[in-house]
Protein backbone atom coordinates (compact mmCIF):
# COMPACT_ATOMS: atom_id res chain seq x y z
CA UNK A 1 0.00 0.00 0.00
CA UNK A 2 2.77 2.41 0.53
CA UNK A 3 3.54 2.41 -3.53
CA UNK A 4 0.37 4.34 -4.10
CA UNK A 5 0.47 7.92 -5.39
CA UNK A 6 -0.62 10.55 -2.87
CA UNK A 7 -4.10 12.84 -3.86
CA UNK A 8 -4.30 16.14 -3.82
CA UNK A 9 -7.05 17.12 -1.83
CA UNK A 10 -7.76 20.76 -1.65
CA UNK A 11 -8.59 22.07 2.00
CA UNK A 12 -12.24 23.21 2.14
CA UNK A 13 -12.13 26.54 4.40
CA UNK A 14 -15.57 27.21 3.70
CA UNK A 15 -19.31 26.88 4.71
CA UNK A 16 -20.52 24.46 1.61
CA UNK A 17 -24.28 25.20 0.83
CA UNK A 18 -25.74 22.68 -1.89
CA UNK A 19 -28.80 22.89 -1.29
CA UNK A 20 -31.73 23.83 -3.81
CA UNK A 21 -34.77 25.74 -4.38
CA UNK A 22 -36.93 23.49 -5.86
CA UNK A 23 -39.99 24.40 -7.68
CA UNK A 24 -42.73 22.16 -9.72
CA UNK A 25 -45.97 23.71 -11.00
CA UNK A 26 -48.39 22.19 -13.18
CA UNK A 27 -51.72 23.35 -14.83
CA UNK A 28 -54.91 23.03 -13.07
CA UNK A 29 -58.15 23.95 -13.70
CA UNK A 30 -60.59 24.36 -11.42
CA UNK A 31 -64.19 23.15 -12.26
CA UNK A 32 -67.10 22.55 -9.35
CA UNK A 33 -64.42 22.62 -7.03
CA UNK A 34 -62.49 19.80 -8.21
CA UNK A 35 -59.05 19.65 -10.05
CA UNK A 36 -59.20 18.72 -13.17
CA UNK A 37 -55.42 18.16 -13.99
CA UNK A 38 -54.18 18.51 -17.39
CA UNK A 39 -51.39 16.20 -16.73
CA UNK A 40 -53.78 13.36 -15.87
CA UNK A 41 -55.55 14.23 -19.61
CA UNK A 42 -51.71 13.98 -20.83
CA UNK A 43 -51.53 10.76 -19.57
CA UNK A 44 -54.33 9.21 -21.06
CA UNK A 45 -53.47 10.22 -24.21
CA UNK A 46 -49.13 9.41 -23.43
CA UNK A 47 -50.62 5.72 -22.57
CA UNK A 48 -49.25 2.99 -24.84
CA UNK A 49 -52.42 1.30 -24.12
CA UNK A 50 -53.91 3.54 -26.19
CA UNK A 51 -52.02 4.14 -29.54
CA UNK A 52 -53.99 6.63 -31.38
CA UNK A 53 -57.28 6.66 -28.96
CA UNK A 54 -58.37 6.11 -25.31
CA UNK A 55 -62.04 5.59 -24.68
CA UNK A 56 -62.83 8.04 -21.86
CA UNK A 57 -66.08 8.29 -19.83
CA UNK A 58 -66.55 11.97 -19.10
CA UNK A 59 -68.73 14.10 -16.56
CA UNK A 60 -69.71 17.23 -17.15
CA UNK A 61 -70.51 20.48 -14.61
CA UNK A 62 -74.07 19.67 -15.79
CA UNK A 63 -73.87 16.21 -14.30
CA UNK A 64 -74.43 14.29 -17.92
CA UNK A 65 -72.26 12.23 -18.80
CA UNK A 66 -70.53 10.80 -22.37
CA UNK A 67 -68.60 8.12 -23.47
CA UNK A 68 -65.73 9.16 -26.53
CA UNK A 69 -62.96 8.19 -28.09
CA UNK A 70 -60.51 11.11 -27.40
CA UNK A 71 -57.45 11.45 -29.48
CA UNK A 72 -56.16 14.75 -28.80
CA UNK A 73 -56.18 18.01 -26.84
CA UNK A 74 -55.01 21.70 -27.39
CA UNK A 75 -55.23 24.28 -24.63
CA UNK A 76 -58.79 24.75 -23.62
CA UNK A 77 -60.54 21.79 -25.32
CA UNK A 78 -60.45 18.03 -26.11
CA UNK A 79 -61.00 16.49 -29.14
CA UNK A 80 -62.84 13.78 -29.86
CA UNK A 81 -62.85 10.67 -32.77
CA UNK A 82 -65.87 11.90 -34.39
CA UNK A 83 -64.66 15.67 -34.87
CA UNK A 84 -66.18 17.21 -32.26
CA UNK A 85 -64.64 19.24 -29.56
CA UNK A 86 -65.06 19.86 -25.42
CA UNK A 87 -64.35 22.74 -23.36
CA UNK A 88 -61.83 20.98 -20.43
CA UNK A 89 -63.92 23.69 -18.36
CA UNK A 90 -67.00 21.83 -19.17
CA UNK A 91 -65.67 18.84 -17.34
CA UNK A 92 -65.95 17.85 -13.98
CA UNK A 93 -64.16 14.64 -13.93
CA UNK A 94 -62.78 12.01 -16.61
CA UNK A 95 -61.47 8.43 -16.64
CA UNK A 96 -60.44 5.51 -19.31
CA UNK A 97 -63.37 2.96 -19.79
Amino acid sequence: MNDLPKVYQNEINHKINNEQEIFVSSKKEMVNNKNINLKDIDLILNDRNHISKAKVKITLKNGKTISKYLISRDNNNLIFMDNTKLPISDISDIFVE
